[in-house]
């Protein structure tokens, strides 16, 4: 699969690139280096109920990371890439830590067919420092662009994930279009014990524009999940919408969605264990108004229905508060949110269907031209529907500081707080998270064409 993900790739930046040819185009690529001494400290590092272990660890850090972008009259591409060599005091020992990938791209192959792709590999060994750090001041509503969130079970194992996305879009109309896609998820872990997985999501959709004020979309996508450990499952999804933009300040929408979740018994070899296939049916109303060019307030609720093989079936409410400011030197949000959640490619084997609720805030602060600051903190309370895992909460807080200065030099803090309360007492744990860092990073080189 690996080699899948590299050659699909290449195949995408080589494309876009030899559509640049016999066009005009305009390009830059950067190259920046840095390096930074940190320290850090976790009051549970191995995030156990009992026989909690602190640790201080002080480290050395070198990275390199590239930026391209060219854009042309018919495509656009853009590259970066990342990379940091660390030194532990507490080990002694180097390690190639944390290497990230991204690129995207866009191709108008006619004038009503165009084509593009995007890719995300991240390979860290800090998956509760700089990986998470701002998933407390981040709109809950913006976690669908990174993917499923990773559980608080995971500690601090080493990992590395990849996803792919490609997909085809044509207008058949004046205000119709529609579009084809493919994506490939990849979660793989350095310890061999945990479970693995690979998804492929196949989607189709079409959206059409009545009126002005009238729109309508029609959407469905089909998953396949292969799991090292646990049960491998197929998943259907369909919805349908309707909106009405009723002025620049309000617009209203109704929707429905239909899932099905299908678990391969063969792929297990425990049948006793065997999850339960399941249907959910949701429906909403909602409304969004703005106040200001930078103040929203986004609002729906409406129910959902599941029903499980040889389980009783349960109806639940679906909602989604969610108020965003945006100020010239800061921001804020704040909201709540719950419903039915499908948690099983968040990492933890256990967690599957969730019924869940979740209140959140975060805000962000430029207090200067070289000082800026962030805080968030968020509640989430799981009821688990598919397994045997009983209720659980999860309690975030964070808060950071950045200083820039001399230009090239810059000095953060971070402080991270997570509690998890749950009926089995072997998955509770609170820890306390700080970080210090010192450190300096310039831009080395510069090409523009």
């Amino acid at each position: 699969m690996k080699i899948t993900v590299v050659v699909l790739i290449f195949i995408s930046v080589l494309f876009i690139g030899v559509s640049f040819a016999n066009a005009a185009y305009s390009s830059h690529t950067s190259l920046s280096g840095g390096a930074s001494l940190r320290t850090g400290y976790n009051t549970n590092v191995n995030r156990t109920s009992d026989d909690e272990k602190d640790r201080w660890e002080s480290t050395a850090n070198a990275s390199l990371s590239l930026n391209h972008s060219t854009q042309g009259e018919k495509g656009g591409l853009s590259l970066s890439a990342s990379h940091t060599v660390t030194y532990s005091a507490r080990t002694e020992k180097f390690s190639w830590s944390d290497f990230t990938l991204f690129t995207n791209g866009w191709r108008n192959l006619s004038s009503r067919l165009s084509w593009d792709f995007s890719n995300r590999f991240v390979r860290t060994n800090d998956l509760w420092g700089d990986y998470s750090s701002s998933s407390s001041t981040r709109n809950s509503r913006d976690e669908e662009e990174d993917g499923p969130a990773f559980s608080d079970r995971n500690t601090n194992r080493k990992f590395w994930t990849n996803t792919f996305s490609t997909g085809l879009g044509y207008q058949y109309a004046r205000n119709g279009s529609v579009s084809i896609g493919y994506g490939n998820r990849i979660l793989e872990y350095d310890d061999s014990d945990v479970d693995n997985y690979t998804s492929h999501n196949a989607s189709i959709g079409t959206s059409y524009q009545f009126t002005d004020q009238w729109n309508s979309s029609l959407s469905y996508s089909y998953t396949d999940a292969n799991f090292d450990d646990t049960q491998d499952y197929t998943l259907h999804n369909a919805g349908f919408s309707v909106g009405y933009a009723h002025s620049v300040w309000n617009s209203f929408s109704a929707g429905i969605n239909y899932a099905e979740k299908n678990f391969d018994t063969a792929s297990f070899e425990i049948p006793e264990d065997d999850k339960n296939d399941y249907y959910t049916v949701s429906g909403n109303l909602g409304w969004t108004h703005a106040f200001s060019p930078t103040e929203t307030l986004f609002m729906s609720a409406g129910p959902s229905y599941v029903s499980r093989d040889n389980e009783n079936s349960k109806t639940a409410g679906n909602f989604n508060i969610n108020y965003t400011s945006a100020f010239e030197h800061w921001s804020w949000f704040a909201g709540a949110d719950g419903g039915l959640d499908d948690r099983s490619l968040n990492g933890d084997p256990d967690e599957d269907l969730s019924e869940y609720k979740r209140l959140a805030a975060g805000a962000n602060f430029q207090l200067d031209e070289n000082l800026s600051a962030g805080l968030g903190a968020s509640f989430r309370d799981d009821e688990f529907l598919s397994t045997d895992n009983d209720d659980e909460e999860t309690y975030n807080a964070n808060a950071s500081l950045h200083y820039r200065f001399m230009r090239w030099f810059y000095l953060s803090g971070r402080y991270m707080y997570t509690q998890v309360v749950s009926n089995d007492s072997d998955d509770e744990y609170v820890n306390h998270s700080f970080f210090v860092t010192l450190g300096a990073s310039r831009e080395l080189k510069r090409w523009i064409h």
